[in-house]
């Protein structure tokens, strides 16, 4: 076998595990991650323990703005989005493969497609949610074993730039209101 052919069929996607030339991906039952491994720099991505694709929803009361901000406090009240329904291998070809899973959480209904492809060294996700809650927030949770003190984060058009950290004044200033 020519090495043509190794890359022609390096795309794997199971419920358990998802895989091409550039990750290896192992799933629990819940579709969360156990471990990312990132095959070029030959390391563990996810901190050592930690689970990625974690889905959590945060209770959201802030005092103002309700539309706009998060109280500082948010993270005090989380549950983890783990009822699933279903996992199923959507797509499984040459180019990409796709894991779909999906999720309820008391009466909203959550559907994630996990995809890989054959030569982009990325992992794409698309989730639609049917959200039916109020005051209450998600997030995906990926506790990643990088050292950064700054993030970017993708937002409605476009992206915004923030701290990995809460732990100097400036950080935790941005939750409070100054007009009160």
């Amino acid at each position: 076998m020519d090495d043509m052919n190794i890359l022609k069929n390096s795309i794997h996607i199971s419920k358990e595990l998802l895989e091409n030339n550039f990750f290896k991906i192992s799933l629990d039952g819940n579709g969360t991650f156990k471990s990312i491994v990132d095959k070029r720099a030959n390391r563990e991505i996810l901190k050592p323990g930690e689970r990625g694709n974690v889905l959590q929803a945060f209770e959201d009361k802030p005092r103002v703005e309700d539309n706009w901000n998060l109280d500082i406090y948010y993270s005090e009240k989380m549950w983890e989005i783990d009822n699933v329904e279903g996992i199923e291998v959507i797509e499984n070809g040459p180019v990409r493969g796709v894991l779909r899973i999906t999720r309820k959480f008391l009466n909203s209904h959550i559907v994630q497609d996990i995809i890989l492809y054959q030569d982009i060294p990325r992992i794409d996700f698309k989730t639609v949610i049917d959200w039916k809650e109020k005051d209450i927030v998600v997030k995906a949770s990926f506790p990643v074993d990088i050292n950064s003190d700054r993030a970017t984060y993708e937002i409605q058009y476009g992206h915004i730039e923030r701290s990995t950290h809460w732990n100097t004044t400036w950080d935790i200033a941005k939750f409070v209101d100054v007009r009160t």
